[in-house]
């Protein structure tokens, strides 16, 4: 087993997983040879934008990127998940909802717009397609 290269970090991981689960691969030469080590799941990805839904910053490459807050979400933590990226711009609830209300003479309603899912404070997206009141 491998121990995480962070500071202090405890834990453990095969290389081969860490080879799979895309961690952060550190390749440092002791003089002699190349030595490969690994930064487990908290660590590999310090400094990388979170999702907005999760706050996990792995799989970066599943994530869209909101076109006005740059805010990232990966695919899978949308409600309904997207399985492929949208065509054009591409806007979060919180900025999609934003939108709707700024424009003036929409007809559109923001609470009963198919939002992708953000959950309230309470962690729930209702069934109805409005947000909760703390959304």
């Amino acid at each position: 087993l491998l121990k995480c290269k962070h500071p202090g970090c405890q834990l453990h991981m095969h290389a081969l997983c860490a080879e799979i689960l895309d961690r952060l691969r550190i390749v440092e030469n002791n003089g002699y040879r190349d030595v490969i080590s690994y930064k487990c799941t908290l660590h590999s990805y310090e400094g990388l934008d979170a999702c907005g839904i999760c706050k996990l910053s792995n799989k970066q490459h599943e994530m869209l990127e909101c076109d006005k807050c740059s805010q990232g979400y990966h695919m899978a933590c949308l409600s309904p998940p997207l399985t492929k990226i949208p065509e054009g711009d591409w806007l979060c609830a919180g900025c999609l909802k934003e939108s709707c209300i700024a424009t003036e003479g929409s007809n559109y309603d923001p609470e009963t717009l198919p939002l992708p899912a953000v959950p309230g404070k309470d962690g729930e997206v209702h069934s109805s397609g409005k947000r909760s009141p703390d959304f």
